[in-house]
């Protein structure tokens, strides 16, 4: 399958979340199962991806603007993870 232009911008972004993963938040909050997200449920991540988002635009250090979209998109993959455990254990939405 031939990589397409969203697809290429997708492999970028999703790598540089990966970065942030293993070389922020991991050394500083732990890993799977034994991090403080294995405590909240999908709709507390997808609450901290709207804090996120909704930060946009209001954020005055350099950078920070980046790190929020990293953030983000590592919460919203936790929400997914996880609504994917509840279906998987029959729970409903």
């Amino acid at each position: 399958m031939e990589m397409t232009n969203r697809g290429k911008e997708w492999q970028d972004f999703a790598g540089e979340v990966f970065e942030h993963v293993n070389n922020y938040t991991v050394p500083q909050y732990g890993d799977k199962p034994d991090d403080q997200l294995e405590e909240w449920t999908v709709e507390d991540c997808i609450k901290q991806v709207q804090k996120y988002l909704n930060r946009y635009g209001k954020n005055v250090r350099p950078g920070q603007q980046d790190m929020d979209f990293k953030k983000a998109a590592h919460y919203l993959q936790v929400a997914a993870s996880k609504h994917k455990e509840r279906e998987s254990q029959g729970v409903k939405a």
